[in-house]
């Protein structure tokens, strides 16, 4: 299975994390494995699977959180990259101290967890 990238929503319509257009988190996200792989766009859309925890526009904590069992049901198993606090604290995880990368390993010694500051226009 691909690892999979976790992010808040996508302001710009309901595909998540895709690396256009320029500055958004998708392209961002590409941008940094370019400069230290080579990656093509279509290796980043081929690699990861994506997901967005809240379908629309506008972020609203209360609806990342109703998908919360939804998403960490399709998280068994997985190997995930959830970027931000605000989706780490969505799925009720353990709290991390910002900007420390942290590696949760669930129960079932399968799933594993990564959490890394999100990489929005305000986290270079």
């Amino acid at each position: 299975m691909k690892p999979m990238l976790i992010g808040m929503n996508n302001p710009q319509g309901n595909k998540p994390l895709v690396p256009y257009p320029s500055n958004c988190t998708g392209y961002r996200l590409w941008k940094m494995l370019e400069s230290k792989t080579g990656a093509f766009r279509i290796d980043y859309m081929k690699s990861f699977e994506r997901l967005n925890l809240v379908d629309g526009h506008v972020w609203s904590a209360r609806a990342a959180a109703a998908s919360r069992e939804a998403v960490l049901t399709r998280l068994r198993g997985r190997t995930a990259v959830l970027l931000g606090r605000a989706v780490w604290q969505a799925l009720a995880l353990p709290p991390t101290a910002a900007g420390v990368p942290v590696c949760l390993v669930n129960a079932d010694d399968t799933s594993r967890w990564f959490y890394l500051p999100h990489p929005s226009g305000l986290n270079r």
